[in-house]
């Protein structure tokens, strides 16, 4: 390289340095908005907060809007879960549940789609840490829709099943408490605007001898939020 080339290069190096140090030089400066907007003319100035302006107060009406539907919006609960005879029986269909469904909500429901899985848990005694919505025996019960404010309720047969042990041992196990019986599943149902809402519940039996008082809950809420939520 001669001494000329090699002057040029550190010509090139030292000019790129000092663009690097100049602020101007920077892909994103504030400096450079500041002058571009002092250098807009009057109506353009005034044009471009006009368009913030505008985009701001766009975006606050979509939230509003958001909110409003929100809390407009038909909401399911479920009020309350009971076995039809009052408490686990031995005979035929001594496991079949009563559910209660109340919409808190402000529109219509219209339920879509009812999954109740009802099970005793002889040999895993936990509950899954995600639910298995899968059923060999689906509840098929037609719910009428919901009015704001008022309830139905849903009959669910106890569909024929075989267990590991005598069915006697089982209620026995399960009244006692040695034997967990949960019943989960999900709720999927129209809100009255374009989007549908889901509730997942979950509930463990309580028996009588593990009852704060005696009108306590039957049943009590899952602590699990993949199975207990609200959409």
């Amino acid at each position: 390289m001669t001494d000329s080339e090699q002057s040029q290069g550190n010509n090139h190096e030292g000019n790129d340095a000092e663009r690097k140090q100049d602020s101007g030089y920077c892909s994103y400066n504030p400096m450079r908005i500041i002058k571009w907007h002092r250098n807009l003319k009057d109506i353009d100035r005034f044009t471009f907060w006009i368009a913030v302006f505008t985009f701001f107060l766009f975006m606050s009406t979509i939230v509003q809007v958001l909110a409003y539907i929100e809390s407009e919006r038909a909401y399911l609960v479920i009020e309350d879960i009971n076995f039809m005879r009052g408490e686990p029986s031995g005979d035929e269909g001594g496991l079949g549940l009563v559910m209660v469904i109340k919409n808190v909500g402000k529109h219509e429901a219209v339920v879509k789609e009812l999954n109740v899985k009802s099970g005793v848990f002889i040999i895993q005694k936990q509950l899954p840490d995600y639910p298995n919505y899968v059923n060999e025996h689906p509840i098929r019960t037609v719910i009428p829709p919901i009015p704001p404010q008022e309830q139905r309720t849903a009959f669910m047969s106890e569909a024929p099943q075989e267990f590991a042990i005598p069915r006697e041992d089982v209620l026995k196990g399960v009244t006692s408490g040695n034997i967990p019986l949960r019943v989960f599943g999900f709720i999927d149902y129209g809100t009255g605007y374009w989007f549908s809402g889901r509730v997942g519940f979950c509930f463990v039996y309580v028996p009588a001898n593990k009852r704060l008082f005696t009108n306590s809950p039957k049943f009590q809420a899952c602590d699990n939020p993949h199975y207990t939520y609200s959409q």
